[in-house]
């Protein structure tokens, strides 16, 4: 795909959003705010009228462009010279083409779409408009995969023979958003391992640096289910569950408390992280009265408890206790995980030849005691080992003759993405101006996509697949 050369590079990006959640109003809202000389947003929808509302009111769009639709939104022509696209997976295919047509540049989040003749349909529309789309693999953008692959690209550790790639996911994550969550089904969006794992092969695939080849796929259907749910646990938490003390996906405890986020905060590789989050798991009380006293005017209920995600995405706009409280009570982050309609696997291994001969594995799991991702690449002169997690990096390499180790040193970034958000819209916008082309292009993007379908008809089947890029 080429890049265009319509704009100056010092006018600012026009874009709508479709979607103004989490993503849309942190991550890619936010950025404009802090950079209104390259991204300007000008109209905006979203079935919730608070998020719109809010959205609206940050970036001063008038009434006339805040749409309670994608559809409206879509039908009022084209409003901008780009769109973001932050809905979810299941809505994707139907904004995108429409937003083609009418001559957008897009980013959208990841995945694509949900089925593979919708990725491809959606890949090849893009390619024939002539216009950027950019899918969110904001991994690739993030400042330690960026340092891994420079280290690939030297040589450091020679011709990669293998790849070993695994997200841990937390068991509050999984159970947060693929038990009581939007993908808690996966007949009604995406699998756990399209929506969790595409990122992950999208890694895999840019280290590898060829095509992948075969795929094979096993997984283990979660336990958290009505045939294993504990003797007498009621619909919902706040029912007089007996089992409400040793239960770890209490709701009270887990979104008012968030005991789980801190004691995984408690774990950072950073030592100033580790001491502030293990005296808030030492000091609960003091850690509440200074959130809500001496550093009020921070709007720390985003420190001591846990109020931003997942509290302020999903559950409610109230973050007082009562307001929490009342979301637990009421809608579906309160139930029991044991009657929710959980049909996602809890844990996937995947293998993967290229076309090279090179190897690779990915585990996707939900039960880490910690959330993150691990790598390692092994090559005929050395290793690679790194570590990706919220509150910490780690990388190490290892060289085969000498037996020395090296450590390199990758700054925590303070933002969502490891850093790698800020950089991605970066990418974007100087793909529009037509300096730089996106790091993921479509085509790109499709093939992690690919190998997501491949593996799923693998595990479906029993068998091994080949990938038709």
């Amino acid at each position: 795909m080429g890049v265009t050369t319509k704009l100056k590079n010092n006018e600012p990006i026009t874009a709508a959003l479709i979607g103004c959640g989490e993503r849309g109003l942190n991550a890619y809202g936010r950025y404009a705010l802090k950079n209104p000389s390259r991204l300007k947003f000008v109209a905006c929808a979203d079935p919730n009228p608070l998020k719109r509302q809010i959205f609206a009111k940050l970036h001063h769009i008038p009434p006339h462009l805040t749409f309670s639709s994608d559809t409206d939104l879509l039908n009022a022509g084209k409003l901008a010279d780009a769109i973001f696209i932050c809905t979810l997976d299941q809505f994707h295919e139907k904004e995108v083409l429409p937003a083609l047509d009418l001559g957008y540049h897009i980013f959208l989040e990841k995945p694509m779409t949900t089925t593979e003749e919708g990725c491809r349909k959606i890949v090849a529309q893009a390619e024939n408009s002539g216009k950027i789309l950019a899918v969110g693999h904001v991994l690739r953008y993030a400042p330690l995969f960026q340092k891994v692959k420079e280290i690939l690209n030297s040589g450091m550790i020679g011709e990669v023979v293998n790849i070993k790639h695994s997200e841990n996911m937390a068991t509050w994550v999984y159970a947060h958003s693929f038990v009581r969550g939007n993908w808690e089904n996966s007949k009604k969006t995406s699998s756990l391992l399209l929506q969790k794992g595409v990122h992950d092969f999208d890694l895999i695939y840019w280290f590898a640096g060829t095509l992948p080849a075969r795929v094979s796929m096993f997984a283990k259907p979660s336990n958290l289910n009505a045939a294993h749910a504990p003797t007498d646990a009621p619909l919902r938490c706040t029912d007089g569950c007996p089992h409400e003390e040793t239960c770890i996906y209490e709701a009270r405890r887990f979104y008012m408390q968030a005991k789980w986020i801190l004691q995984d905060n408690a774990r950072s590789e950073k030592f100033w992280i580790r001491r502030i989050f293990k005296l808030i798991l030492k000091h609960p009380k003091l850690a509440r009265f200074l959130s809500y006293s001496l550093f009020h005017f921070l709007k720390t209920y985003k420190v001591f408890p846990w109020r931003t995600w997942p509290v302020d995405e999903q559950l409610t706009t109230d973050l007082s206790d009562e307001g929490i409280l009342q979301a637990i009570q009421e809608g579906p982050y309160g139930r029991c995980v044991y009657y929710c309609n959980n049909d996602q696997p809890v844990s996937y291994i995947t293998n993967i030849q290229f076309t090279n001969d090179l190897t690779a594995t990915y585990t996707l799991h939900g039960m880490s005691y910690r959330d993150g991702r691990e790598l390692r690449i092994d090559g005929t002169k050395g290793s690679l080992k790194a570590n990706f997690y919220n509150t910490g990096f780690f990388l190490e390499t290892y060289d085969h003759l000498t037996g020395s180790t090296r450590k390199w040193k990758v700054p925590l970034e303070k933002v969502p993405g490891g850093g790698g958000d800020l950089y991605i819209i970066d990418g974007f916008l100087d793909a529009i101006h037509g300096i730089a082309p996106p790091l993921t292009p479509a085509q790109e993007s499709l093939i992690s996509h690919l190998i997501v379908f491949a593996a799923e008809r693998s595990f479906k089947n029993g068998t091994i697949e080949k990938i038709k890029v």
